[in-house]
């Protein structure tokens, strides 16, 4: 008994029934370095247990959107990114979750991948304790039922003649 409570404790995720979260990684830039990070992002998502990606088409999603610029020729990148919470039924289509600047050397690119998911996996924190309704949609749970208030609820006029 011990056993599977500590089990339950080690892999929450796992023993809540959640799968992977679905990523989706749109990048503009034509530096070398930042061509480079980005590729080496995909590779770190592609071998995560806790995300996958996505193509264009799969709603709802976690976006990320990396914009880099050279930094310094061939050497080095600034990379720009933004969370995003990705869904079509949602007014604008979603909503911003945070964002992130940090330069990113070429001896460095593996690192500053394996820190973005590290920071994907705060914006879904972010997500989860702040947005339940929407960490539920993303993840294939059911959506709270709400009902509306009593005291909200509008009341008939009464027309009196």
């Amino acid at each position: 008994m011990k056993a599977l409570w500590l089990a339950l404790l080690v892999v929450p995720s796992i023993a809540i029934g959640q799968g992977s979260i679905p990523v989706y990684l749109s990048s503009v830039g034509d530096d070398q370095v930042g061509q480079l990070l980005a590729f080496e992002i995909k590779e770190a998502f592609n071998g995560s247990n806790s995300f996958h990606l996505v193509d264009a088409g799969h709603y709802p999603r976690i976006a990320l959107h990396l914009v880099t610029v050279e930094a310094t020729a061939g050497v080095s990148t600034a990379a720009a990114k933004a969370y995003v919470y990705d869904d079509l039924d949602m007014p604008g289509r979603g909503m911003y979750i945070y964002s992130q600047a940090h330069f990113c050397g070429r001896d460095r690119v593996q690192q500053c991948a394996r820190s973005t998911l590290a920071s994907t996996d705060r914006a879904v924190e972010l997500l989860r304790t702040e947005h339940r309704s929407l960490w539920n949609k993303l993840m294939g749970l059911p959506l709270p039922v709400q009902r509306p208030s009593p005291s909200l609820t509008p009341t008939p006029p009464i027309y009196r003649q």
